[in-house]
């Protein structure tokens, strides 16, 4: 039989586990939980994030989103782009600007 200590240890090491799990699906972007029906068309410059790695497209009407699943060939900061994608409303990111928007497709409007 178990000790007292020894079943609190268990509860607390399987308390750990389930709630890691069910974080990271909560907090995943990727996976089959997209919306589409959310997917929306922005066109505006690439700026770069004030954080290492994030790319930011700053909209025409000046809404900033933070780019997810970008493609091998991002076009240069600056470029003037239009962004087809869904807006991930519930998922935080170490880029602290602007919304989440996972990338459907993105062409470049910028010649050259």
């Amino acid at each position: 039989m178990a000790s007292n200590k020894g079943k609190r240890a268990i509860s607390i090491v399987l308390i750990l586990v389930v709630g890691t799990i069910l974080s990271l699906y909560i907090l995943s972007p990727g996976g089959d939980s997209i919306d589409i029906s959310t997917q929306i068309k922005v066109t505006g410059i690439l700026e770069q994030g004030v954080e290492g790695g994030c790319l930011i497209l700053k909209s025409d009407d000046g809404n900033l989103y933070t780019l997810l699943d970008l493609p091998d060939d991002i076009p240069s900061v600056g470029s003037r782009v239009t962004v087809t994608g869904v807006i991930l409303e519930d998922v935080v990111t170490s880029c602290m600007q602007g919304t989440a928007l996972k990338i459907i497709n993105l062409s470049s409007l910028t010649q050259g």
